[in-house]
């Protein structure tokens, strides 16, 4: 269905009329962090629509205004048609989204942010970059919202908001880097000023037409161009003995945990263990994706297998009540060091540890990661990850456990602000060898470890980059053939905005000694004029002293 049609009368009841309506809507605040920020280094354009807030905030917020006679009402349903567009572009012009012809629409308390869209296809935002055409949308759902409330005034001001998600439609205007587990959209606020008995819920006379379907984003658009496999979970039944693996000491707000086993608590020793994470697929696949262009590594004995960085250790201890795990810690050695946008991105995350309590727990681990801006930070040993336990069971003297898992406050803060708190992470899932006691003996192995997937990629990975550094860059349509030097300055400065250096440096310099000639002359001229008037013989000469006649 499309968008209301403009002017006419507020319709609902003869009673029921529309003074003014607007909304509030921040799009994604990760979007707009990356956007504004220095990798991007974007803007955003708007034509009658105003922002307030923050930037990269929590609080930032596009406002968009409607006109009032635009608005259609029926009941808790309405159409409010938005005035403007919001243009946004960052890498150089590669990034270029538009949306226009934008409109809400409501249904009960199901909300749509609906536009035409035009969205620039790219080969990636760095050197190298190809623009490769665009992609549109005409009255499409940009994302959908759950209202708290339905609309319902009986004349005044009417106020409803609520969360929502990316559609599959908006996730194709923002380049297909938004899907499942990172699809979610900032929450929308509408404002209604009505006036009219006739605007209560359920009382409109005109029924309004239905809204398209539209799911959440479900994958990333460059999650498949680079490989990477889905989270899954991986094979924990094999991996071998480990001895000697132990977490580093603690720096962060984490502090360090308990692993003394006291046999007549109930305590049994833990002597191998081993975890699963991929900590969250969307952020693999950006780091492996076209705008990022980067990689990981991992160290200390982890190794990435089946979507998952596989940790294992040798330490911790578990209390066990009527046969089942009522709390404990384990812990796992290893690293993971995530890397991109040409180091600007670096974040390393090693020696995790899950601290389990009841069907909940904590996983803590040491990180250290750049800001946006590429400086270095270290935070320690933090809460990464609170957990809800799916299941856990201990047989045979192996324990198997699974749990869900979502981003802490201080896990937020540690990944440079990418992610909200709360925001859910790849599912964990773990296993351990158990002794009979506090014995360190008596207990059976893990078995063999997988292999480490991401060593077949190396050859891969280390071609690629070399053609993304030999990389042309088309802008409009324009290439430069091989074997000619036909770039433009502003091709050339998209290519690598360090080749314009020298030239920059040349113009510079030669500004600088044209001023300096010019003052020179005008200095000389006005020796010559001094000299004249008193006939002291003294002449400019370039700056030389004359002779006396």
């Amino acid at each position: 269905m499309t968008g209301a049609a403009a002017g006419g009368t507020p319709t609902g009841t003869g009673s029921c009329t529309v003074a003014d309506a607007s909304v509030g809507w921040g799009l994604k605040k990760s979007f707009r962090s990356y956007l504004t920020g220095p990798i991007a280094m974007g803007r955003w354009d708007l034509d009658q629509v105003g922002f307030s807030g923050s930037e990269g905030g929590d609080d930032g917020q596009f406002r968009f205004t409607a006109d009032p006679s635009a608005v259609k009402l029926s009941g808790g349903d309405a159409d409010i048609p938005l005035k403007g567009s919001v243009h946004l572009t960052g890498h150089f012009g590669a990034l270029d989204i538009t949306y226009s012809n934008m409109v809400v629409k409501v249904r009960g308390t199901t909300a749509q942010f609906i536009a035409d869209y035009r969205s620039n296809t790219v080969s990636s935002y760095t050197a190298g970059a190809q623009v490769t055409g665009a992609k549109t949308g005409t009255q499409v759902p940009i994302a959908q919202f759950e209202l708290t409330s339905p609309i319902s005034a009986a004349g005044g001001s009417v106020k409803v908001s609520g969360p929502g998600y990316i559609t599959e439609d908006g996730n194709q205007s923002l380049g297909g880097n938004y899907g499942e587990g990172n699809n979610q959209a900032d929450p929308i606020d509408i404002t209604l000023d009505t006036a009219g008995a006739g605007c209560a819920t359920g009382a409109g006379s005109q029924g309004l037409g239905g809204i398209t379907s539209a799911g959440a984003a479900s994958s990333g658009g460059s999650a498949a161009s680079a490989g990477v496999a889905a989270a899954g979970t991986p094979d924990l039944s094999v991996t071998p003995r480990v001895s000697g693996i132990t977490s580093a000491g603690s720096t962060g707000s984490a502090g360090t945990s308990d692993t003394t086993c006291q046999a007549s608590d109930g305590d049994r020793n833990v002597v191998e263990t081993r975890m699963g994470w991929g900590i969250k697929d969307s952020f693999r696949s950006y780091i492996k994706g076209s705008i990022a262009k980067g990689d990981w590594t991992t160290g200390g004995g982890a190794v990435y297998s089946d979507g998952n960085f596989v940790f294992s250790g040798s330490e911790g201890t578990l209390k066990v009540s009527a046969g089942s795990v009522t709390s404990g810690t384990l812990k796992f050695g290893g690293s993971v060091t995530f890397t991109g946008h040409e180091g600007v991105l670096h974040t390393v995350v090693s020696d995790p540890e899950i601290r389990l309590n009841g069907g909940t727990g904590t996983l803590v681990a040491n990180v250290s990661s750049n800001d946006t801006s590429g400086n270095p930070h270290d935070y320690g040993r933090i809460s990464l990850a609170d957990l809800s336990l799916s299941g856990v069971s201990l047989e045979g003297g192996i324990l198997d456990g699974s749990a869900s898992a979502s981003l802490s406050a201080d896990g937020s803060t540690a990944l440079a602000g990418y992610y909200s708190a709360g925001e859910a992470l790849d599912p964990v899932s773990f296993r351990a060898a158990v002794s009979d006691s506090c014995d360190t003996t008596s207990a059976a192995s893990l078995g063999d470890k997988p292999a480490d997937e991401s060593d077949g990629d190396a050859d891969k990975d280390d071609k690629a980059a070399k053609e993304r550094k030999q990389g042309k860059v088309t802008v409009n349509g324009a290439e430069a053939t091989d074997g000619e030097n036909s770039d433009t300055g502003l091709v050339a400065f998209l290519k690598d905005p360090r080749s314009m250096v020298p030239s920059v440096i040349a113009v510079i310099a030669a500004a600088v000694a044209g001023a300096m000639a010019v003052r020179l002359r005008r200095t000389n001229r006005r020796i010559d004029e001094i000299a004249a008037a008193t006939g002291t013989g003294v002449v400019s000469g370039g700056g030389e002293p004359g002779e006396d006649d």
